[in-house]
């Protein structure tokens, strides 16, 4: 596959403190199309980030419903162990199918090791195997559940219209990490694709325009982006830069804590 990078001058990051930080999109309805995927649509999430604090369940970003069933999506690292960890949740008939996937300790490479890209994709089918977690360009994934039921239930049932959080959570403790490069896709990206926006500067990994990356593979599309080194960022609006106007609402951050990206 063939593709333009376009560099970008001043990307930048936001240094999220473990506390009631947040950077939030707003869906305007349900469908991956309007940044609120259901569990038969495939997605995508990825970002980059620096460092992390460990103790409790650390949440990175997710997508969940704060009150029973909880249905919804999230990525963090699980208590105990330093595993990265996704989950789905769909709402079955008054009851939850939680599909998890589970790495191994990886929480010290996060913290030692500089910038790391992280994320995860769904190819909407509710098997164990539709759901992989990748760190740096590589699939880590090494434990996949689906808790209760079957597949055709899981995808059968709902997730509800929530906002799609960066930092602090209401139902696990927040990170403290610095994240840039949030890009939101529909569509499952396949190993190859995910190496790609992990390599995006070309001569080494680190944030690109991800608007000219994986030009017209088919069944994806960037749905939701932040940064791409927009001078009109405030720590109140992260300017989407998909073009979608699904701009991020920033809380309890302060104008110190968005910074310039250095790799």
């Amino acid at each position: 596959m063939t593709y333009k990078i376009g560099n970008v001058a001043n990307q930048r990051a936001l240094w999220i403190d473990g506390g009631a930080d947040v950077a939030a999109y707003t869906p305007s309805s349900a469908g991956i199309a309007n940044l609120s995927p259901q569990p038969d649509e495939a997605f995508s999430v990825f970002f980059w980030g620096r460092g992390t604090t460990y103790g409790g369940n650390q949440f990175f970003m997710g997508q969940r419903n704060m009150s029973s069933p909880y249905e919804g999506w999230d990525i963090e690292l699980e208590n105990g162990t330093g595993k990265g960890q996704v989950s789905i949740y769909s709402e079955v008939s008054g009851g939850l199918r939680a599909l998890i996937t589970k790495s191994s300790d990886i929480m010290v490479s996060m913290y030692y090791n500089g910038w790391y890209h992280l994320g995860f994709t769904y190819s909407g089918t509710g098997e164990t195997d539709s759901l992989k977690l990748y760190m740096n360009g590589q699939d880590i994934t090494d434990t996949t559940t689906l808790d209760t039921g079957t597949a055709a239930e899981f995808i059968g049932g709902a997730i509800s219209v929530q906002p799609l959080w960066m930092g602090f959570s209401a139902w696990s403790a927040g990170n403290a990490y610095t994240g840039c490069q949030l890009g939101v896709y529909s569509g499952a990206l396949n190993a190859v694709q995910v190496r790609e926006i992990y390599s995006g500067q070309g001569n080494k990994p680190g944030p690109c325009d991800l608007r000219n990356m994986l030009g017209g593979a088919v069944g994806v599309s960037l749905v939701g982006y932040w940064l791409y080194g927009n001078t009109a960022d405030t720590v109140t609006t992260l300017q989407d830069g998909s073009g979608n106007n699904f701009d991020l609402t920033g809380s309890s951050l302060s104008a110190g804590q968005l910074s310039p990206v250095r790799f």
